[in-house]
C-alpha cells in the first residue's frame, strides 16, 4: 500500500507521472495538473532567478534548466526582432494591419494598380508618410485612396476613404475643410451620390426576368400613367378658361445662385529634377483613377487646388509640359556638346590643347635646349566619349 506522499497531490489514486516545472507539484494526469494551478494561482513557468545550489548545477536537471532558459531568450530576441522589422524602426504606436494591406502580389490592390500602370513608390517603414498611407481595397472590389489636399497658401491636409470612381471636384467637395467652408457644396454630393444610387436600384430591379412582383408594378404604373394623361387631356378640354389659366402662370422667381470661385485642379508629379514643382492638369469631372493612370505617386497621390490656370501659374510652379520641353531642350544642348567635344576635342586618340587644359611643352626657343629636357608620356590619352555623357546625364538628374 503506497503513502499519500507518493501519491497524486491533487486525486490522491495515481502516483505521480508530471512534475510542475515551477513548484515541482506531482501531478498523475493533466486535468489533476490544471487543478493545481487553479489551487495555487501557479503559471506553471520555471523562475529564472531562483537560487540553485552548485551541486544542483552539475546535474542532468540543472543543464536541462540553464538549456532551455537559453533558447527562451533567443526565442524572444528572434521575435522582438521580427516584430521591428514588420512595425517599423521608431514607430511609437502599434501599426495595424491597415498599414500594410496592398502589398500581396495577389490582391486586389494590385490587380487594380497593373492594371491602370500606377506606380507606389513606398517610403521606408516608420516615416510618416508610410504610416499615414490608409489605401486599400474593400470586399466589394472598391479601392479606398487616401488623398492629400494643398491649397494656394500652402496648407496640406489628408483625405482617407476616397473611393476611385468619384470624380476630383466630389472628392474635394467631401474633403473635411471643404464641408466646413461650404457645406451646400457637400450636401448636393451627397445628395447626387443617393440619387445615382438610387437609380442603379431601380435599373437592377427593373431588368430582373422572370420576376412576376416587377412586371405587375411595371404594367400598373403604365395603365395608371395612361389614364391619368386622358383625364388630363379631357379636363383640359371640357374647361378651356382653367387651361388658359395653366398656361399664363408665372414661374416663382429662382434664388440667385453664388458664383462659385474658380478652382483648378492639379496632381503633383514626382520623381522631378527641376526645382520647381511639376503640375499636371486634370479636367474636374475626371475620376481618381483616370487622373493616376500611368502616374507614380509617393505613397498616396498629391493635389494642389489652385485658383490659377495652367498657363498662368505663379513662380515656383511648372506644368509637365513646360517640364518636358525643358528636359529635350537640356538633352539637345548636351548631345551637341558632346558632339563638339567629340570632334574637336579627340584627335588620333589624343587630346588637343582646350582653354584650361595644360599646354604641351615647346622646344622653340634656344632656352628650352640649353635645359634638361622634360620628361612627356608620348603615349595617347583614350577618351571615351559614352562615359562623359553618362556622367553628364547623372549630373542632371540629381
Amino acid at each position: 500500500m503506497s503513502l499519500l506522499s507518493e501519491l497524486c497531490s491533487i486525486c490522491y489514486v495515481e502516483k505521480p507521472k508530471y512534475r510542475c516545472p515551477r513548484c515541482k507539484t506531482g501531478t498523475c494526469s493533466l486535468p489533476c495538473y490544471k487543478r493545481h494551478q487553479q489551487r495555487a494561482s501557479c503559471n506553471g513557468q520555471r523562475d529564472p532567478a531562483e537560487y540553485l545550489k552548485k551541486s544542483q548545477l552539475a546535474t542532468p536537471e540543472g543543464i536541462d534548466r540553464d538549456f532551455n532558459y537559453l533558447k527562451g531568450v533567443e526565442r524572444d530576441m528572434d521575435n522582438a526582432h521580427r516584430d521591428t522589422r514588420d512595425r517599423g524602426i521608431g514607430s511609437s504606436q502599434p501599426v495595424t494591419r491597415t498599414a500594410y494591406r496592398g502589398n500581396n502580389p495577389e490582391g486586389k490592390l494590385q490587380r487594380y494598380l497593373g492594371k491602370n500602370r500606377i506606380t507606389i513608390a513606398r517610403a521606408p517603414k516608420g516615416m510618416s508618410r508610410q504610416k499615414s498611407n490608409q489605401t486599400r481595397s474593400t470586399k466589394r472590389d472598391h479601392i479606398m485612396w487616401t488623398v492629400e489636399w494643398i491649397d494656394s497658401d500652402g496648407k496640406s491636409e489628408l483625405q482617407h476613404n476616397c473611393v476611385e470612381t468619384n470624380t476630383i471636384e466630389d472628392t474635394f467637395s467631401a474633403s473635411p475643410t471643404e464641408k466646413l467652408r461650404n457645406p451646400d457644396a457637400s450636401t448636393m454630393s451627397k445628395t447626387r451620390e443617393k440619387k445615382r444610387k438610387r437609380q442603379e436600384s431601380q435599373l437592377e430591379a427593373g431588368l430582373v426576368e422572370g420576376h412576376p412582383l416587377a412586371s405587375l408594378l411595371g404594367l400598373a404604373a403604365d395603365i395608371g400613367a395612361t389614364s391619368a394623361a386622358q383625364n388630363d387631356t379631357a379636363s383640359a378640354v371640357g374647361r378651356p378658361e382653367e387651361s388658359s389659366n395653366l398656361i399664363e402662370t408665372i414661374p416663382e422667381p429662382q434664388q440667385e445662385e453664388k458664383p462659385k470661385p474658380e478652382r483648378f485642379y492639379y496632381l503633383l508629379k514626382v520623381g522631378t529634377s527641376s526645382a520647381c514643382k511639376v503640375l499636371i492638369p486634370l479636367m474636374p469631372n475626371c475620376t481618381l483613377t483616370e487622373s493616376l493612370q500611368d502616374q507614380t505617386v509617393m505613397e498616396y497621390p498629391t493635389y494642389y487646388v489652385l485658383p490659377y490656370s495652367p498657363g498662368k501659374l505663379p513662380p515656383g510652379f511648372r506644368t509637365e509640359h513646360q517640364y518636358l520641353k525643358i528636359r529635350k531642350g537640356e538633352e539637345e544642348e548636351f548631345d551637341e556638346a558632346l558632339i563638339k567635344a567629340e570632334e574637336g576635342g579627340v584627335l588620333n586618340g589624343g587630346i588637343k590643347n582646350e582653354p584650361g587644359l595644360p599646354s604641351k611643352p615647346s622646344f622653340s626657343s634656344k632656352s628650352n635646349f640649353s635645359s634638361k629636357p622634360t620628361h612627356v608620356d608620348s603615349r595617347p590619352t583614350q577618351v571615351d566619349a559614352n562615359k562623359i555623357l553618362d556622367m553628364l546625364k547623372r549630373d542632371v538628374t540629381r
